[in-house]
């Protein structure tokens, strides 16, 4: 079967150094940052590397799952004119803050935004220049830095299932 915890190939014979080996247990079409998980009480299975970025591992029918809902933690350090982006398709809320600039909103998987309160007029919910911006680019929302500076961004972003 697909995707199971297997023996990979040592031969006919194995040494006592094969058989301990990190390599000798292997995973049916493994990659970089798959995740083992028991699909049953008998069965090692392999849950490939999920989705696109921003992605969150969640339960479903008792077994790991990839999701775009959950929630994320930011801390980025953002240049001028530059962006956090938002996982596009999702529905979700914001509290985002920037060099003492803080903005809360609600963010819909047709890529508008609503804003829900911002705490000073260097906030805006376009990309407007001098401000702390949230807006839809067209194919994701952006959390945009235009303050005239590099600053550490921080935020919550809850991603509704």
């Amino acid at each position: 079967m697909a995707n199971e915890l297997k023996h990979a190939s040592q031969g006919t014979s194995l040494t006592q150094a094969e058989f301990e080996a990190v390599g000798l247990h292997v995973f049916d079409s493994q990659a970089t940052g798959d995740i083992a998980y028991a699909s049953s009480a008998a069965q090692l299975s392999r849950l490939a590397i999920g989705g696109t970025t921003g992605m969150i591992l969640q339960v479903a029918s008792g077994i790991p799952a990839w999701s775009s809902g959950g929630l994320i933690f930011i801390s980025e350090t953002v240049a001028d004119d530059g962006s956090i982006l938002l996982t596009d398709a999702s529905n979700g809320f914001c509290y985002a803050t920037c060099n003492g600039e803080y903005m809360l909103f609600a963010f819909f998987s047709d890529g508008s935004v609503q804003e829900i309160g911002a705490g000073s007029a260097n906030v805006a919910y376009t990309d407007s220049d001098g401000n702390l911006c949230a807006y839809d680019t067209g194919t994701q929302v952006a959390i945009k830095n235009r303050l005239g500076d590099s600053y550490t961004c921080k935020g919550v972003v809850i991603y509704l299932p």
